[in-house]
């Protein structure tokens, strides 16, 4: 079941990412490249010297907005040299290897499915993409709160984990604890880099 949540969450930062991205790549690419209609000729070209074709470019592509993002094109050198840094593109990079990977059906933990939503929202907020960047920050919490209920043994509820009480033939028994802001925080560092 895991297996398949950390997809979910996956599949969210990818979708929140495109959405986000494309925008931003179609302005630049069309910014430096004036009268082409579409900003997928700048890798369509370059495939095409290379010796490599894809059938369709569509620009709402997550994998071709990462490439535009990572990738020297020609004469373009590296259109968001200027206005990415270098976690940012490492970001894009990170990302790119997991839309890969989630293509390919390969399995995620939900640690690796909190480290995706990080550099999601790291690369959106790079780019000044502020809401798709909260929703990535959102989902993030989620996976948090599931790795952290993973961790003290209790199940995640929807939005945070909380307190668990239950009652047994023999009366109340202690409640199991309560997952805490410093709980929080120590995921955090635990399972980032």
């Amino acid at each position: 079941m895991m297996h398949e949540e950390a997809r979910r969450f996956i599949e969210g930062a990818l979708n929140a990412t495109a959405k986000g991205l494309e925008p931003v790549v179609s302005a630049r690419l069309l910014e430096l490249m004036p009268g082409v209609p579409d900003w997928t000729t700048a890798l369509a070209y370059k495939d095409q010297q290379a010796g490599r074709r894809m059938e369709r470019y569509n620009p709402r592509d997550l994998a071709l907005m990462l490439r535009a993002l990572t990738e020297h094109l020609g004469t373009l050198g590296y259109p968001f040299s200027d206005i990415l840094d270098r976690q940012a593109v490492n970001c894009a990079r990170e990302l790119r290897d997991c839309r890969n990977r989630w293509a390919h059906m390969d399995e995620f933990t939900i640690a690796e499915a909190y480290r995706v939503l990080d550099s999601a929202e790291t690369l959106l907020r790079a780019v000044g993409v502020e809401e798709e960047a909260a929703e990535v920050e959102e989902r993030k919490r989620e996976a948090l709160s599931v790795m952290i209920s993973e961790q003290v043994g209790q199940p995640a509820e929807e939005g945070a984990a909380a307190e668990v009480s239950a009652t047994t033939s023999n009366g109340p028994r202690r409640a199991q604890p309560t997952v805490t802001e410093q709980d929080i925080e120590q995921a955090r560092r635990k399972h980032s880099l």
